[in-house]
């Protein structure tokens, strides 16, 4: 007679079993370095602890299929519902559980605001709001030159902070042409995480009133940015589509930039293309 299968797999043979453990031993030291590289490494760099995050899970599942026994897994992501068991169960609790440190974290630019410039006082190259309003009307940009002010302000995130505030960042503003072209630039380096309550514009308003205005409710580990640009050429500001990119490069984390860019409604200008400004640009 034919004999009836139960649906149940065969049980190993113990020799099988002993090769299975010995494999799931030699996964576990590996596992074992890996961890200690992961959570001992003062240094790691970040693009070694992204390998690292997908590699650590593969070898947990491997080392953890490799022993009898048996662990599940379950759990949503977004609308659906996802079940593991096994080894793989361990790699996906692993996957999930090994973060990102915050060095590593890409920055982000939100709360970008522009300030209203329609008043202003102080001379050329030194110029303030009168008021710390935000707006999103059309900015005119006159018939002198010299008159030429912006405000904005952004608040800067998942930067590395280290001990005493330290932070390593390096700034760039570019006013952009129809073809992407860089019409002007300014630049600034930050070393300190509270640098941007010593800016001419919260120095005079408060810091206070600027996290407000930019509607931040935390500012633990951001950098708010408050700039000013001013005092261009006829032609800069003549070629100037309107449109702001913002490259924040921080130098503790991975090498890469992070843009964000403000297009202002930029009426036909009529400028007086024999002003100046004696000045340089750039005050923040």
């Amino acid at each position: 007679m034919m004999a009836l299968d139960s649906g149940i797999p065969p049980t190993p043979e113990p020799r099988d079993r002993g090769y299975w453990l010995v494999f799931g031993a030699i996964f576990s030291l590996l596992t074992f370095g890996l961890l200690l590289a992961a959570f001992y490494l003062p240094e790691i760099s970040c693009d070694r602890w992204t390998l690292l995050r997908y590699v650590l899970p593969v070898f947990s599942g491997v080392a953890a299929g490799a022993f009898i026994g048996a662990i599940n897994a379950k759990g949503s992501i977004n609308q659906f519902t996802v079940a593991a068991t096994g080894g793989f169960a361990v790699w996906l609790i692993s996957l999930l559980v090994v973060g990102v440190p915050d060095r590593c974290k890409l920055v982000n630019i939100s709360h970008f605001e522009l300030f209203d410039s329609t008043r202003t006082i102080g001379s050329p190259g030194n110029k303030f709001p009168v008021t710390l309003e935000t707006t999103k009307t059309t900015y005119d940009l006159g018939g002198d030159p010299s008159e030429f002010a912006l405000f904005f302000g952004a608040a800067i995130s998942n930067i590395n902070v280290e001990s005493e505030g330290r932070i390593d960042l390096d700034i760039e503003v570019l006013g952009l042409a129809q073809n992407d072209k860089p019409i002007w630039a300014e630049r600034d380096h930050y070393g300190l995480l509270n640098d941007w309550r010593r800016l001419s514009i919260p120095n005079k308003f408060t810091p206070d009133l600027v996290q407000k205005k930019l509607g931040v409710d935390n500012i633990t580990g951001k950098f708010l940015l408050v700039w000013t640009v001013e005092c261009f050429t006829a032609k800069q500001l003549i070629d100037w589509d309107g449109r702001i990119r913002i490259k924040v490069t921080d130098h503790k984390q991975r090498a890469g930039e992070t843009t964000e860019y403000l297009s202002i409604a930029k009426r036909p200008p009529q400028l007086n293309t024999t002003s100046s400004c004696a000045e340089c640009a750039g005050r923040t």
